[in-house]
């Protein structure tokens, strides 16, 4: 029987647990100081993902064999479920140290064997299997012109085997392709080293800050921030808040940490103040990371014209940046409260769930509270609401209604328009209610630098203030997907979708930046946060009704970076 490797820490599949040598009780190896990936390895051996051999060392160039990886899927992919019966291949014998291992591997759909019936558990793996079998796992969607964006970023493309051309373009794209020391030498037929692995299953469980990303191939030249950093949200006043193991922290615009991860959760910055979580309690910190008001309150919220609404216990009301009450609500009568950020110097406050007023920055109630069931913020002197009759209409800030209930939904106004519904189709109002945009939409994403999104037999494109489509309708998400196939303009660029990828417009509807993610969000900050590698996958919500099932779609996968408005 071959001797066992000592390589892979453990194999856990069901209750079997295959061990190999024991592992070595040391945090580093040896030999792995000056190796490019050493941050990657050391960061497998604490998770007890590998080990090293009883001298100490890892030797990061050796290979490793078919065998070796199928333990290296099954502990990077612990969870993941049986979908087909394992079958005996006739090279592997029943004492074989590892034919648990690779019947578990095959039964989950990481490998398959060759024609001949055998596994070849020998056999040193080459890179391109390696980067298939992962990338296959990871379900990474599937590239447009496979060939042809390899030969965009590794000059020995030529070398990639027919058979891995798509898998091998879907781990370029999700960021799997490690090229040490030459990023646009991909070496697909090269042994892979228990380094480059090592490597490879850092990436495919995207553990950021662990692999240099100047050796990822791929569209490194786009992003401003790799998609290594983990970073959530859009960028606030220069930061990004980012999660590295369960604590959050920011980082800056060059993908620096600015405050070390440290939060049980935190939000954006707003007006230069964050709210952080800490022991189920928020404060708020400052943009050095700086604790100025501590934490005390249930529920985070952001500071808007110099007050933030917040609740201590059965206290409600709004404070200063000290953290100092500005005041509390005390209403004659309430028995709850809900409170929102304050907009044009007022802010809407609902009582006993089913009334809404609006309050000035003493706490006065200036619109008293009505039977409105919503109402929402003061957006260029007009707000929208809706009483109990179920229609929206509009007031202004004495609480006089300028424009009469009588729409099915309403937003706020932006560029002196606001989207209405009427009929089932959307059109857009001026301040005095004028239809200036008839109802005829099918969806509208709100006016932003002057144009909207609007969709046309379900196909988005742009109109301008007068109604007239500047960008035709072609834009379009996958059905029953729920996303909207464009968004609105902001910093000279719009997101769009093509099917299930997403690139940018700019304002004459030229692509700047090709359909090329999974997902994206606008551009804030100069930066917008792109999704790389990741898939659209439908399932049944469990919701069930006289049509059928309810399906949803989500995005699972990938990885988050930041890419930058590109210099033309």
């Amino acid at each position: 029987m071959p001797k066992k490797p000592g390589f892979w820490a453990k194999i856990v599949t069901g209750a079997i647990l295959l061990a190999t040598q024991p592992t070595p009780k040391i945090w580093a190896f040896t030999d792995t100081g000056n190796h490019w990936g050493k941050n990657c390895i050391t960061t497998l051996r604490g998770q007890n993902l590998l080990s090293g051999y009883p001298d100490g060392t890892f030797r990061p160039q050796a290979t490793i064999t078919r065998a070796e990886f199928a333990v290296v899927m099954l502990n990077t992919f612990p969870t993941a479920e049986a979908k087909r019966s394992p079958i005996s291949f006739k090279d592997v014998p029943a004492n074989h140290w590892a034919y648990r291992a690779i019947r578990d591997a095959y039964a989950r759909e990481f490998f398959t064997g060759y024609p001949d019936g055998t596994f070849q558990p020998s056999q040193a793996i080459p890179r391109v299997q390696a980067l298939a079998v992962m990338a296959n796992a990871l379900g990474l969607s599937r590239q447009e012109n496979a060939a042809g964006l390899l030969r965009q970023y590794f000059d020995d493309a030529s070398q990639v085997p027919g058979y891995a051309t798509e898998a091998i373009a879907a781990a370029t794209v999700g960021r799997l392709a490690v090229n040490y020391p030459q990023i646009r030498q991909l070496r697909p037929n090269q042994s892979a080293t228990r380094g480059e692995v090592a490597a490879l299953m850092c990436q495919g469980r995207n553990l950021p800050r662990t692999v240099p990303v100047e050796y990822i191939g791929g569209n490194q030249d786009l992003f401003a921030i790799p998609p290594e950093m983990g970073g959530i949200g859009q960028f606030s006043h220069g930061l990004a808040s980012t999660k590295i193991g369960d604590k959050w922290g920011y980082i800056d615009k060059n993908g620096a940490l600015a405050i070390p991860p440290q939060f049980d959760n935190v939000t954006d910055f707003a007006e230069g103040i964050a709210a952080v979580e800490i022991g189920g309690k928020w404060g708020y910190i400052n943009k050095n990371g700086q604790q100025v008001i501590p934490p005390q309150f249930l529920l985070p919220v952001g500071f808007s014209e110099d007050l933030a609404n917040v609740q201590i216990d059965n206290q409600v009301g709004y404070i200063d940046k000290t953290g100092k009450w500005a005041f509390q609500l005390a209403y004659p009568g309430a028995t709850a409260y809900e409170t929102w950020p304050f907009a044009e110097g007022l802010a809407q406050v609902r009582i006993d769930f089913d009334k809404t007023g609006f309050i000035d920055k003493t706490g006065k109630f200036v619109i008293e509270p009505q039977p409105y069931t919503a109402a929402y913020k003061f957006s260029q002197g007009l707000a929208w609401f809706r009483p109990i009759t179920g229609k929206y209409g509009y007031m202004d800030k004495t609480g006089a209604v300028v424009i009469p209930p009588q729409f099915d939904e309403a937003r706020d106004f932006h560029d002196g328009l606001a989207a209405v519904k009427i009929n089932n189709k959307w059109g857009f109002i001026d301040q005095t209610g004028k239809f200036i945009i008839p109802a005829q939409f099918l969806a509208v994403q709100d006016f932003a630098e002057g144009m909207a999104a609007v969709n046309i037999d379900d196909k988005w494109g742009y109109i301008d203030k007068t109604g007239a489509i500047v960008i035709a309708p072609q834009f379009w998400a996958p059905s029953r997907s729920g996303l909207n196939g464009a968004a609105s303009f902001s910093e000279g660029l719009a997101m769009v979708r093509l099917g299930d990828k997403v690139g940018f417009i700019d304002q004459t509807g030229k692509f700047v930046i090709s359909p090329q993610f999974a997902d994206a969000l606008s551009f804030s900050n100069g930066l917008a946060k792109v999704n790389v590698g990741g898939a659209w996958v439908e399932s049944i919500s469990g919701y069930t009704n006289q049509m059928g099932a309810d399906y949803i779609t989500k995005l699972e996968g990938g990885k988050w970076g930041y890419i930058a408005i590109p210099q033309l």
